[in-house]
């Protein structure tokens, strides 16, 4: 390996000197930090705050899926917690986390680049990394599991491309792999089957030159699914000791197992044209890279590029959803797909190969940029808008700001829906656990849900009530004991001014309603309350 890396260094240095190539990364980084500054007050997506809340009330002493119920793997609530820990509770620890994502797979897009196709394709990766990485369509300037996950693979790809007279992995680097494929499950396990599929590839296609033999790989492959293994039980002990697998085993099996329906069909409900279009623009330039560069790689590289393309076709489709952060996952193989068509391009040249090259790279960063760079003139407020399609988080944003005026520090507040973004502006801590509605639409687990939600809020009332207006009776109609006891205690606020997508509800003789004017009874027609009869009878 200490070969490798020497040969590497010296390929760096005739094209163009490491302090140039380090000069270059740099600034593609500084680039990151001041694209990612412009949408730091962003109103943020209710991902990011539930993964933000729930690490904040493990840091404050519940235990997750136990007391703070997610349907994620810890990875990400593990991972919120650190930033926390780092940089406080709020913008500054969402911030923190997209940097360093994109910058850890800056440097790994260049790495994986610089082993596929030297140190000019690992340049001209990183460029195009610096420029899609925050994409607004993609929702990729913000930390979602997606960012982590990409990291994960796209390191572990980079260790998996020995190469060299040599070309040996080892077992020490196979325990490399298996941690990065492993902690990337931990993040999200749809991305197992991508893992299998490029532990397969080293299993069965050796590099060239490898004395290695298929038993020695086969130790490897071991090795790496060992190393997943002891990352998953050590969870389980962790996190599903005892009374509280249960809870472990309903959220990460049983809701989601609900929720994603048949896998067979959700890959099926990848072939359409809209879905298929990042998929067929990697497939795209895998294959003009293949044409340029003709027999100048391994057909161990091409395999292990088949099986991460395959690997991320199957990891967007197997929930079902396709929401638009999923396809972030093809985000690195474009970067280093494109770094290796474009210095493939050079190879072509009959004379002066680099400018070629140049040209080319130039070429496609200019319409990149050209698609980029206007989002960068919007605000943070117009950014939510145009990647959600509607205003739904800055009015929650907006919401937050004016509760967190209106409450005193001891009033408790809880949204009786999903918007965990409530809880992350307003630095209100949720008195339940089940923060937001996504268990109690689980057919399975609605009834333990509801009643573990109802001794939650009788043993931590709050003083004010939050609901979205849009969805009072897809909230309130199917958990009759909670609408019953919400009914029972709690009146509305009238709150001039007030973002009309929510509706907001005072405890019935607590302080707040005191200092405020509830709205009078009988409600009119069109009042939020008229839910009031029906749901209580």
């Amino acid at each position: 390996m200490g070969a490798n890396l020497a040969r590497e260094s010296q390929s760096d240095c005739k094209s163009g000197g490491l302090l140039l190539t380090a000069a270059a990364l740099a600034a593609m980084a500084c680039a990151i930090v001041l694209a990612r500054l412009h949408t730091y007050h962003e109103p943020l997506e209710r991902d990011i705050t539930t993964y933000a809340v729930a690490a904040h009330e493990m840091l404050n002493g519940r235990q997750l899926y136990a007391q703070v119920w997610e349907n994620k793997p810890p990875a990400v609530h593990l991972t919120y917690a650190l930033a926390e820990l780092t940089a406080g509770y709020g913008y500054g620890e969402v911030y923190l986390l997209g940097v360093a994502a994109a910058l850890a797979g800056l440097v790994g897009v260049y790495a994986a680049g610089r082993r596929l196709g030297g140190a000019g394709a690992g340049l001209w990766a990183a460029a195009v990394w610096m420029v899609i990485s925050g994409d607004m369509i993609l929702q990729a300037n913000q930390p979602n599991t997606e960012a982590f996950i990409n990291v994960c693979m796209v390191w572990a790809l980079v260790a998996l491309l020995v190469r060299g007279p040599a070309a040996v992995l080892g077992y020490k680097r196979a325990a490399l792999i298996g941690l990065l494929l492993g902690v990337a499950s931990l993040y999200k396990q749809v991305i197992v089957p991508a893992a299998v599929l490029l532990a397969g590839v080293h299993l069965l296609v050796p590099a060239q030159g490898s004395r290695e033999s298929w038993r020695r790989r086969a130790g490897q492959v071991a090795v790496m699914a060992g190393v997943g293994i002891v990352l998953w039980a050590a969870v389980l002990a962790v996190f599903g000791a005892g009374a509280r697998f249960p809870s472990f085993y309903e959220a990460m099996v049983t809701a989601n197992r609900e929720r994603a329906g048949s896998l067979a069909a959700n890959l099926a409900a990848a072939f359409t044209p809209r879905r298929l279009a990042l998929p067929a623009a990697g497939a795209g330039l895998l294959i003009a890279a293949g044409l340029v560069w003709r027999r100048g790689l391994l057909a161990r590289t091409w395999a292990l590029l088949g099986a991460w393309w395959l690997g991320t076709f199957v990891a967007v489709a197997l929930p079902g959803m396709f929401y638009p952060h999923y396809f972030q996952l093809w985000l690195p193989l474009l970067a280093a797909a494109t770094g290796l068509f474009v210095t493939g391009l050079g190879r072509l040249a009959i004379a002066r190969p680099q400018r070629v090259s140049i040209l080319a790279g130039t070429v496609l960063l200019a319409t990149l940029l050209a698609a980029e760079l206007p989002t960068y003139f919007l605000s943070p407020q117009q950014w939510s808008i145009r990647k959600y399609k509607h205003d739904l988080f800055v009015q929650s944003q907006q919401a937050a700001r004016q509760l967190t005026g209106l409450l005193a520090p001891q009033d408790g507040l809880y949204d009786w829906g999903a918007e965990s973004g409530l809880y992350f502006d307003t630095g209100r801590r949720p008195p339940s656990g089940i923060f937001f509605s996504l268990p109690l639409e689980s057919p399975s687990i609605a009834a333990a849900a509801e009643h573990r939600l109802l001794v939650d809020l009788q043993a931590h009332p709050p003083e004010l009530v939050i609901l979205r207006r849009d969805h009072l009776d897809y909230y309130l109609s199917g958990a009759i004991s909670v609408t019953r006891w919400l009914v029972e205690r709690y009146d509305p606020l009238a709150l001039p001014g007030f973002p009309p997508k929510f509706c907001v509800f005072a405890r019935r003789g607590g302080p707040l309603q005191e200092r405020m004017v509830a709205v009078p009874k009988p409600s009119p027609p069109n009042s939020p309350i008229a839910f009031q009869g029906r749901s209580a009878g």
